[in-house]
Formats: C-alpha cells, structure tokens, sequence
C-alpha cells in the first residue's frame, strides 16, 4: 500500500507549479498504476523506485528524475521502504524551468541533474534529512522560486486560452484556440507543443479521457463523450491503466484534468 500526501506550492508559485506529492511505502516491493499526468520533477529520498512509461521500458529513476508530459499511464515500482517527494509542474512552470521543449520528453524521463545542475542534487540531499513533508515543500518553494524564468507574454496568452478551454464543458474543436487568439494553427501548435508537450487536439483527448475516468469513479455514465462505449473503454484504458469496471471498484477518485481549471499570469519582464 502507498501512502500519499499532498501540499500546496507558495502562492508566488501558484503558476508554474501545481502541488507537490509525497509517496511513501514500507513494503518490500510495491506499485502504483499513474495516469496521464503533466510533468514532474521526483527525488528519491528513500530505497529505490523503477518507472516504466511503455513496453521493455522498466528503468531504474536517478535520485533527481524529470519525467515530461504523459500521453497514457505508466508504473511507477518501488523497492522499499521508499519515499519519494514529487513537484507537478504546469506548463508555465515547464517553460520556465526547462529549456528544452516539452514534447521532447513525451512520455520519457531523464537523470534531473543534467538539466538542473548539481542543484537539484544538493537539493535531494537537504531532503533526505527532512522528517515533515511541509519541510520538504519549504526546501522545493526556496529552489523553484531561485531558478524560474519568466515567460512571453504572447506564450502565457497562448497558455491561458488553452487552460480555459480545456476547462470548458462542453468544449468547443481544438482550432477554436486558434480562431480565437487570432493566430495560426501552427503558431498555437508550436507553443503547446513548448509547453504542454503536445498540440490542442492530443490534450483534448487525453483530458476527455480523464474526465471520463473520474465520471466513472463517481459513478457516472461516460459513455457520451465518445462515439461508442468500445471506443471509451479503449481511450480510458490508454490513458488510466484501467478499465471502466476496474475504476468502478476504486473508493477514491484520482484522476484530474492534466492542469489546474485556474492558472495565474506569470509575470514577465
């Protein structure tokens, strides 16, 4: 059984960085079937962990992993006892943080301190002696707020009609973002992929996917959302790891939307 708690980021940090996670786990060996999920950025604290994102992609995580956007579930396999402290990073948090475009990492993770630097591992470091989570967070809002760029203005724009329409219910077609912005197609596929790690069109499926799997869980019908019940299943399978009569069997809900509804401007300089 892994045990999960949850903290808010500071308020300054509201924009680029979603929550943090703490998953801990006294068993020998245990698992946890992840959904499609935003980036984050995960450091071992304790024992090890194993993630695999695919067929024959079971790899051992560096103390300090970044993980891009998720496309469909993964596992996440921990070898205990084990905890483990994990950032969610919204988009703007990615574009600020990052450098590389986010769908360069698609559904992949790599060793954190490439990127980071030598940082991240003083950072796992100083965790590793915490003994609160709210400690833990405090160390994580000190790092993030030294080491965030601004962005565009244009990009948070871009950043901020996407939010709303995935929040949109019922949402309008994908080239509406465009429309409305008064922007190409491309030029809002160019920033998503930046940011988002894929075009309106991919995020609007994922995102039905998951707000299916959480009507599911309430014990909703999902079905309308897709064109048949076959192609429900086969979507929320993709995306969750499970089948809608496996989430019905679930007590708590975990499945969101991949960003928060409500995203703050990042200020720019």
């Amino acid at each position: 059984m892994i045990d999960r708690a949850k903290r808010s980021p500071d308020r300054q940090l509201g924009g680029y960085i979603d929550s943090y996670v703490c998953l801990s786990s006294d068993q020998r060996t245990d698992h946890q079937i992840l959904p499609a999920d935003c980036a984050s950025l995960w450091i071992v604290l304790r024992g090890q962990a194993t993630l695999n994102c695919g067929p024959d992609t079971r790899k051992a995580i560096w103390p300090a992993t970044l993980t891009g956007p998720f496309h469909r579930h993964h596992r996440l396999g921990m070898i205990g006892p084990t905890m483990l402290f994990g950032a969610r990073l919204t988009p703007a948090g990615w574009g600020g943080l990052i450098p590389q475009d986010a769908h360069r990492l698609k559904d992949k993770a790599i060793n954190a301190a490439l990127i980071l630097g030598p940082a991240i591992e003083q950072l796992q470091a100083a965790m590793a002696k915490c003994s609160k989570l709210d400690e833990m967070a405090e160390l994580a809002n000190r790092f993030f707020a030294a080491r965030m760029k601004a962005i565009p203005l244009s990009h948070q724009r871009v950043n901020r009609a996407l939010t709303d329409w995935l929040a949109s219910a019922p949402r309008p077609a994908p080239d509406m973002v465009s429309q409305h912005l008064k922007m190409s197609a491309r030029q809002v596929e160019r920033i998503a992929n930046r940011y988002w790690g894929a075009p309106p069109r991919t995020l609007d499926r994922i995102n039905r996917a998951l707000s299916a799997a959480a009507s599911i869980c309430a014990g909703n019908d999902a079905v309308e959302a897709f064109s048949d019940a076959s192609h429900m299943i086969r979507e929320v399978k993709r995306v969750t790891g499970h089948t809608p009569r496996q989430l019905q069997s679930l007590r708590l809900n975990p499945y969101h939307r991949l960003h928060p509804p409500k995203v703050r401007d990042c200020n720019s300089d």
